[in-house]
C-alpha cells in the first residue's frame, strides 16, 4: 500500500510558524476593530500603543 514518509523537521518548523503567524494577524485585527472585517488598524497603531514616538 501507500506509505509515505513523514515531513520534515525544515517543514513542520514553518508550517507553525504560518499558522502561527496567521492567527495573530487573525486576533491582532479582531482586537484592533469590533468589526473584525473593517481592518481599521494599521501598523502604526501598533507603534503608538508600543509608546514609540518620532517615528
Amino acid at each position: 500500500g501507500f506509505n509515505p514518509h513523514l515531513p520534515g523537521f525544515k517543514h513542520n518548523f514553518l508550517a507553525k510558524a504560518l499558522g502561527a503567524t496567521m492567527w495573530f494577524f487573525i486576533f491582532y485585527r479582531a482586537r484592533c476593530v469590533s468589526n473584525i472585517w473593517a481592518f481599521n488598524c494599521t501598523v502604526y497603531d501598533f507603534i503608538e500603543r508600543m509608546g514609540v514616538q518620532n517615528y
